[in-house]
């Protein structure tokens, strides 16, 4: 992800006081540590998919613990209180060390409960009785759809420009001048192509000898930061749709979709054939301000006082690219476009011909299809990745990404789907078999910001099966879709299983390395959408496994979905989240997705490198770290489920971004994997159905 308000301008004092508070954080830590090992043995902990469980899933819980409980009992109980299901962990339910303090992580296994309600797990490890977090048992829909708005509550609060809602933490309209933004030069704009402080910003002309200005009001803040990239707002917006396909149109999401498309529109030159792809620049040189190193609401941006026609690092106009943010060009009127950006965008675009054209809006369909093949049309598909790198954002480094086959399969695919909606069918089969050539050079995994091959491979499936439908079949179509189908299946879906089968709490993906929370959600996505296609559910357990693990089955128990769940991150690497927020009263930055856990290298709190000191609201209050018991340590030798994971740790502190901060992208693919989630048990039996075998009345009339 962005490396977000990590840099300070150079020469800066920070430096030293990171450094310090760092050795601070680490010592409180450390004494923490020490203090616990010096009382007792650590307390077992339970933990559970804190929204709950659809009525015929998996049900697993997780005893986090020093104890050995092979042979002993758990119950559920009812909200009240009633003993619902027992069971008896055996010796095989132990599913490996987490840490040398908890050297058993044991599963729980509830599958046989089937009644809705709200319940608790209970277990007495011969210390303590300890009990759960209350979750659900319901129905995939009842339990899921209302997730999702809230989960679209964050893109609400990412809103810049005129148009923002002001929501429970009040946001105000921010950057409005960007609507007259000067667009900028990217050659040599980085001299040290490994440095991410910029050098001399050069205005790009018009015909006419005069800076090129554009209107890039709008849009969405990216992560913690408020930067806007056409890189991250365009997989966002098309998870949001796709989402919104599968799950139907709510205000909210749909909402939120017309914002991100209605920017992405004005990043598009459709006379000039020009793509604007990034607002605003993170990382000052010494003589101007970047994004990154005021931490502030975006609204004092608007407040600075500084003449439009001041000198960029002056004096009195150290901020001025804060306020008059620069936009930067993909490319020159008509010249070929980055790949990746060609199709994420021409996707997007697509996808808002398929809504309109099902809104029976004929006209605007038609108008979103044209842009879209334009955008299409430009893109280079022979890229020289080792001697070009792609373009994503300036700096690179933020988003590093070397591959783009995948994004023009999905642009592919979505042209081909709004071409059928508009009744050129042959114009459709042409697409989908030069886009499925795509997708099978591409090299799949897991869906993320960085691999959209899965969805594209079943976007293409479901555009052949639509020509079939329409009488129009694609030439071959039925070996291109089983070689689809195939690499759906192999796209990460077996890795996943295999990593799952050896992870104490059935993640999906290290968490030691970046981007886990995205890759369990992308798991749960492309498992949900081959089912979709296949009706096959082998993999119906990962899903579960990496949703369980996401929404609080994992050490720290935490829910990665802020405000989903009963405890989920409280300091958020983010400024809006920080400064407005007040968890303690109910205010926070609802629906937002953080990166989650991170390796040591990534999360040592006495490195400056990855974390930030000096906000307005430090949280925690004296950065006690409240989760240390549960980090899992480095140890020598290794990885593996028999040692646990070294040096794995989630820090809730607003000054770690390397596992606290939200993005649009994670939150995005969370959206999109929530929506499938909410119809993969349709068929599955009613709330109201007769109770299982296992209810209170048949395991315990005395409870």
């Amino acid at each position: 992800m962005t490396r977000a308000l990590v840099a300070v301008a150079a020469g800066s004092s920070l430096l030293a006081a990171a450094a310090l508070a760092g050795a601070a954080w680490a010592a409180a830590t450390n004494s923490s540590a020490s203090a616990s090992t010096a009382s007792t043995a650590p307390k077992t902990v339970l933990r559970v998919d804190q929204v709950g469980y659809s009525l015929s899933e998996t049900k697993r819980a997780y005893a986090l613990t020093a104890h050995d409980l092979a042979g002993r009992a758990f119950v559920v109980r009812d909200d009240g209180g009633r003993a619902v299901y027992r069971g008896t962990i055996a010796a095989g339910d132990d599913r490996g060390r987490w840490s040398p303090s908890y050297g058993h992580v044991f599963e729980l296994d509830f599958s046989r409960l089937t009644q809705g309600g709200s319940y608790t797990v209970e277990l007495d490890d011969g210390v303590d009785t300890v009990a759960s977090v209350p979750f659900a048992i319901a129905t995939a829909a009842t339990l899921f759809t209302p997730v999702l708005d809230s989960v679209a509550t964050f893109f609400s609060s990412q809103r810049d420009g005129r148009d923002v809602i002001a929501g429970n933490l009040d946001r105000r309209p921010s950057h409005l001048d960007d609507v007259d933004a000067t667009v900028y030069e990217t050659a040599g704009l980085f001299p040290d192509p490994d440095s991410e402080v910029p050098g001399e910003l050069i205005p790009r002309l018009d015909a006419n000898g005069a800076e090129l200005r554009r209107d890039v009001e709008g849009g969405w803040f990216d992560a913690g930061d408020y930067l806007k990239f056409v890189q991250t707002t365009s997989y966002a917006v098309t998870m949001l749709a796709i989402a919104e396909q599968r799950a139907g149109r709510t205000p909210m999401v749909s909402g939120e979709i017309a914002h991100g498309l209605a920017w992405l529109d004005k990043m598009w030159d459709d006379d000039e054939r020009v793509l604007y792809h990034q607002v605003g620049l993170g990382t000052g040189n010494g003589e101007f301000t970047g994004d990154h190193d005021e931490w502030r609401l975006p609204e004092a941006d608007d407040a600075l006082d500084i003449p439009r026609d001041a000198v960029p690092g002056s004096e009195g106009a150290a901020s001025y690219f804060l306020k008059y943010r620069p936009v930067f060009a993909a490319n020159t009127a008509g010249e070929p476009l980055s790949p990746n950006l060609a199709g994420r965008v021409a996707a997007s675009f697509a996808l808002a011909a398929q809504r309109d054209s099902d809104a029976g809006l004929h006209e605007s369909a038609a108008g979103w299809f044209e842009k879209a093949k334009h955008v299409y049309e430009l893109a280079d598909s022979d890229w020289p990745v080792e001697e070009r790198p792609l373009v994503t954002t300036e700096p690179r480094s933020y988003y590093p990404e070397d591959s783009y086959l995948d994004d023009l399969a999905l642009g592919g695919a979505e042209l081909a789907r709004a071409a059928i909606l508009l009744g050129d069918l042959d114009l459709a089969a042409e697409l989908v078999v030069e886009a499925a050539g795509y997708a099978a050079a591409a090299e799949g995994s897991l869906l993320n910001l960085y691999d959209t091959s899965a969805l594209a491979n079943a976007e293409l499936v479901t555009a052949i099966r639509a020509l079939e439908s329409a009488g129009r079949p694609v030439e071959g179509g039925a070996e291109i879709e089983a070689e689809l189908l195939a690499q759906l299946e192999s796209s990460g879906l077996a890795a996943a299983e295999s990593f799952a089968r050896s992870d104490p709490f059935s993640a999906v993906s290290d968490p030691a390395e970046w981007d886990v929370v995205s890759h369990t959600f992308g798991s749960i996505a492309v498992v949900r959408l081959a089912e979709q296609l296949t009706g096959d559910r082998s993999y119906a357990d990962v899903a579960s496994g990496a949703r369980n693990w996401a929404l609080g089955a994992n050490a720290w128990g935490l829910s990665f979905v802020i405000g989903t769940g009963a405890d989920f991150p409280q300091c958020p690497h983010h400024q809006i989240g920080n400064l407005l927020a007040r968890p303690e009263a109910g205010l926070t930055l609802e629906g937002a997705v953080v990166n989650g856990p991170n390796g040591s290298e990534w999360t040592d709190p006495a490195d400056p490198e990855w974390w930030n000191p000096g906000f307005v609201d430090d949280c925690p209050a004296g950065r006690v770290d409240r989760l240390a018991a549960f980090h899992s340590p480095a140890a020598d030798g290794e990885r593996g489920p028999s040692d646990g994971y070294r040096g794995t740790r989630f820090l809730d502190w607003s000054g770690v971004w390397s596992t606290s901060e939200p993005a649009i992208d994670f939150t995005a693919s969370a959206l999109l994997a929530l929506s499938l989630e909410a119809t993969a048990d349709a068929s599955a039996p009613s709330e109201n159905s007769a109770p299982s075998e296992n209810v209170a009345s048949r395991v315990d009339d005395a409870a």
